[in-house]
């Protein structure tokens, strides 16, 4: 008599403790049901129900959301950079405490262990914010909890995400605040409320702090929404030169500094990095070459108006 086999239970990040608090590994099945989002039902005497009342029942359909397979996609990126950048990072590798401890490249550095980014491209308002924080709300914690920790001898406070949107200016000492307080929210830490409450800042510095605290805590993907903020228009003077018929004028950038430095977090220190913007903000991050190869290796995405009608 032939028996039934055995469900496929093989686990490629088996043993990583710093992957089991993340949850199985979906199908895009599984995935549509759980980003799907449905109002409740009005009541069968819907008719019966006061015109005042009605009104406020039909708004719920606003919080109608049925997934695009964009975003199923974006789903599985995020899920890609964030397990597979854990499994270069197993804490069960000697390797990896000599990264969290700033020892020098050569004697950490692993090889071929990649630096993974993605880009989310759309027009304000097609929803890739939305879409984004959904996907990341799948996980069942931001900050997981572990009571014992090798070599932690108080356990450990994980970080699977932090999303942050870069601030207006565009300039390092307004994100590394941003990133201060984000964390802050998150993990509840009062470990930047010295800086952040004091008078004279240093941009490089404070994204210095953030960023060893970040990787103290294994911060397992950074999401840096209105990317374009950190570029800025070209000059009034050189757009009213412009003539008919020519390319738009590239945006240029407000500080330099703040690209070097996410380019960093990613190939030096190993923290996946996720943006989204507008086609002229991933336009302007992609046109720079060192930029674009590191931004797209896990993929790049678009959210167009049609994914909105569908929300």
């Amino acid at each position: 008599m032939q028996t039934e086999s055995p469900l496929h239970t093989h686990d490629p990040y088996a043993g990583n403790v710093l992957i089991k608090g993340l949850g199985p590994i979906r199908t895009r099945s599984e995935l549509g049901k759980l980003l799907i989002e449905l109002p409740p039902k009005p009541p069968p005497d819907i008719a019966s129900v006061p015109r005042h009342l009605r009104l406020h029942m039909l708004l719920r359909l606003r919080d109608l959301h049925l997934p695009s397979a964009e975003e199923l996609c974006l789903h599985e990126s995020i899920d890609l950079m964030i397990r597979q950048n854990y499994r270069y990072m197993d804490p069960a590798s000697s390797r990896t405490w000599s990264l969290i401890s700033g020892e020098p490249a050569q004697q950490w550095k692993r090889p071929g262990s990649p630096a993974f980014g993605a880009a989310v491209e759309g027009v304000s308002g097609a929803g890739k914010s939305e879409a984004i924080l959904r996907c990341l709300s799948t996980y069942p914690q931001q900050v997981i909890q572990h009571k014992s920790f090798l070599k932690m001898a108080n356990g450990l406070q994980q970080v699977t995400w932090l999303s942050i949107d870069v601030p207006a200016s565009g300039r390092a000492t307004d994100l590394a605040a941003a990133l201060m307080t984000a964390w802050k929210k998150a993990t509840g830490s009062t470990r930047f409320d010295r800086t952040l409450a004091g008078a004279w800042r240093n941009g490089p510095q404070m994204l210095e702090e953030w960023r060893q605290v970040a990787s103290s805590h294994f911060l397992g993907l950074l999401h840096l929404d209105e990317i374009q903020n950190f570029f800025k228009l070209s000059t009034l003077d050189r757009r009213r030169k412009r003539k008919s018929g020519d390319d738009s004028p590239e945006l240029s950038i407000v500080e330099d500094q703040c690209i070097k430095w996410i380019l960093t977090l990613m190939n030096t220190w190993q923290i996946p990095l996720l943006v989204s913007g507008t086609p002229d903000g991933i336009s302007a991050l992609t046109k720079r070459l060192s930029n674009a190869e590191r931004i797209v290796t896990s993929e790049s995405h678009r959210v167009s108006w049609r994914h909105q009608l569908l929300r």
